[in-house]
């Protein structure tokens, strides 16, 4: 029953449900994060042992880096080190890093199976004449239809790299072609070890490298990232200011994405829905429900690709600062994409509802309101803001995409690749392997 004298305490219950589930889920996030950080440090972790040098200078690809910094860090705290891990500035080079590390595997596999690699190579001639055997016999279209299906996955997983990486001359030439960045991590023996240089670096306000300058002081800080989250690529030059410009490009490209989502996709969808008269009781039919079901779904798809895209972009170090720039990212996104679509929503419902002579429930015509607030409390202002919004969120956003992104993204491409490398028979060894590292 639409009662104004509980307009207020309903809008108030509802106010303050979502501060205090917000502020819930903040709380939650602390607390998960505090027994993080407890669990560990209580146990022993790969990053309990692990260093991060910053301030370094640079360094030539053709240098022997990594035993300098060895030598020097030992000097300087007078604890043993296990080695040290540069990093190399390759951001614009990742192409023929990629290609220099997958023709080590094509090599390393060759050289572990020798004969049991000639014997494949020679079951694989023998498929390949069967197959074009097979294929002589085929029909026009059958013929056509598998030589796409070979060129899809073998242009997929095909050599995914050059020849000439394959010449170690070539590679120690491009190598020593790169620079270090002004970081490096540290591998000390125990986590006291690591714990006593850090503190004494912090004491001596950081340590001078042999030949450096002594502005450049290097500090070695402890870190509570696991080595296998480090992403090496986004290393580079002036990265405070780099990545501040990155993460406002990111920011306005998400929030035109969203305007420009909410213009060319949701505004005509609403125009056309604002045209039933919600007050008198029509609703759209359900063809009309379920094109704004593909419509949310198909929005939400995008956000996570464009926040996925942008925390690639931005070149953070770790991949969990990465992990939690998309979570972030992602429901400011959605914040503005709920609020995109709501505005339109009020806007052209009010002038749809003026046109139709719509009356609130004291019999006033809706073009006699003269405020904002008593049109946005008006009956059928709060049911059409009501419906589209429940609509946004069931089953657009809780519903449809849990139960179709397993099946589109995992298992569908799983059944896929697992065909076409099984009847593909050029697809063996490493090859089969790029083939289903899509999962």
């Amino acid at each position: 029953i639409w009662n104004h004298e509980f307009q207020p305490i309903k809008q108030k219950f509802l106010f303050w449900i979502y501060i205090g589930s917000f502020l819930a889920c903040l709380i939650f996030s602390v607390y998960q994060q505090v027994c993080f950080n407890k669990m560990q440090d209580n146990g022993s972790y790969m990053h309990n042992f692990m260093g991060k040098l910053s301030g370094l200078r640079q360094r030539p690809g053709s240098s022997k880096a990594e035993e300098e910094l060895r030598k020097f860090v030992e000097e300087a705290c007078g604890e043993d080190v296990v080695g040290v891990s540069v990093a190399w500035k390759y951001e614009d080079s990742q192409t023929e890093v990629r290609e220099i590390l997958e023709a080590q595997l094509a090599n390393l596999e060759k050289d572990r199976k020798k004969g049991v690699y000639l014997q494949e190579q020679d079951v694989t001639q023998l498929c390949h004449e069967e197959v074009e055997e097979i294929m002589s016999r085929m029909c026009g279209m059958h013929k056509w239809m598998s030589g796409v299906e070979r060129g899809i996955i073998e242009g997929y997983v095909g050599e995914a790299y050059q020849e000439k990486w394959l010449n170690e001359n070539h590679v120690v030439d491009f190598l020593s072609g790169l620079h270090s960045s002004q970081h490096a991590f540290v591998v000390f023996n125990t986590e006291e070890a690591r714990e006593r240089a850090v503190r004494k670096c912090q004491a001596q306000g950081g340590w001078v490298e042999p030949g450096g300058d002594e502005k450049q002081r290097v500090q070695l800080i402890s870190t509570r990232m696991q080595p296998d989250t480090i992403l090496w690529p986004n290393f580079y030059d002036n990265e405070k200011v780099v990545r501040f410009q990155r993460i406002c490009k990111s920011t306005f490209y998400i929030f035109i994405m969203q305007v420009m989502w909410g213009l060319c996709f949701y505004f005509p969808y609403v125009y056309y829905v604002a045209a039933f008269a919600y007050a008198n009781g029509s609703k759209p039919d359900a063809g009309t429900a379920l094109m704004f079901t593909m419509i949310v779904v198909v929005g939400n798809q995008v956000n996570y690709y464009v926040c996925g895209a942008t925390g690639e972009y931005i070149g953070f170090h770790f991949a969990d600062r990465t992990n939690a720039w998309y979570c972030v990212a992602y429901c400011i996104a959605t914040t503005i994409n709920i609020a995109v679509d709501m505005s339109l929503t009020y806007v052209l419902s009010v002038k749809m509802m003026h046109g139709l002579n719509i009356r609130v429930e004291d019999g006033r015509l809706l073009d006699e309101l003269t405020y904002n607030r008593e049109i946005i409390d008006s009956f059928p202002i709060q049911r059409t803001l009501g419906d589209q919004l429940f609509r946004y969120i069931f089953p657009a956003t809780y519903a449809i995409p849990y139960a179709i992104e397993p099946i589109a993204t995992v298992y569908v491409p799983y059944l896929i690749f697992k065909a076409l490398t099984r009847t593909c028979p050029s697809i063996v060894g490493r090859k089969a392997e790029n083939a289903m590292a899509i999962l």
